[in-house]
């Protein structure tokens, strides 16, 4: 019994030791060599300089695991992409990172309603309009109109290299609201009236790398 038992045994961990892999995964310093080209596909209207300015990886790297990973997750973070991937592959002799991305909806309508402070007496109503990749570029543009209580219109648009040369950013925000007068004393004595609103903003500045950046914001407001 006990020689049918251990013969048992034995079989069940030489079961296991067979089922184990040859060797460990790779670790996050694993290189797999240098990088002849970069390529990439899956973009139908990004640009590919957008994707390739976002990566550590250049034609000359090392190709490591981890910094592979890396530069997946920064490409993910533009937000213009539903997937992501990047991969090694040796061709003819030739090493390629390939980043093969599938894009997503990049025009997106944005419905706005509620009730200003809360209050169902003052209903707000209207919509916006978004594009997330204006000429492939990662250029946003948001419009949007609000009609009801303390109607409004804006206008945004940024850019996040408007001079490739230098690696310049630019955004701009033009506004006009109508705003109602809070103060119940003053509409005592004079009456309620309106506030004009205007607004004008924009921010220039320069990007030294993926992790520096300095900007310097402009603003004017009108209030009538």
């Amino acid at each position: 019994m006990r020689l049918c038992l251990s013969i048992l045994i034995f079989g069940l961990a030489a079961t296991a030791l067979s089922q184990q892999p040859d060797s460990l995964p790779p670790g996050p310093d694993f290189s797999y060599g240098i990088i002849d080209t970069i390529i990439v596909i899956g973009n139908n209207k990004t640009k590919e300089a957008v994707v390739l300015r976002e990566m550590t990886l250049k034609p000359g790297s090392e190709a490591t695991l981890h910094d592979i990973e890396f530069d997946r997750n920064r490409v993910y973070s533009l937000g213009l992409f539903t997937r992501v991937d990047i991969f090694f592959q040796l061709l003819d002799g030739q090493n390629y990172l390939i980043v093969d991305v599938s894009e997503r909806w990049y025009i997106i309508p944005v419905p706005l309603f509620g009730f200003r402070d809360g209050d169902p007496k003052k209903p707000y109503f209207g919509g916006g309009l978004l594009h997330n990749n204006f000429r492939g570029l990662n250029q946003k543009i948001f419009g949007s109109i609000v009609f009801g209580y303390n109607p409004s219109l804006s206008l945004f648009f940024s850019d996040p290299q408007i001079d490739h040369e230098h690696d310049l950013y630019f955004s701009g925000n033009l506004s006009f609201s109508r705003i109602r007068n809070k103060s119940e004393v003053e509409s005592a004595l004079t009456g309620d009236f309106d506030e004009r609103h205007y607004d004008i903003n924009t921010t220039l500045g320069k990007r030294f790398s993926i992790y520096e950046s300095a900007g310097i914001n402009v603003g004017f407001r009108v209030v009538d």
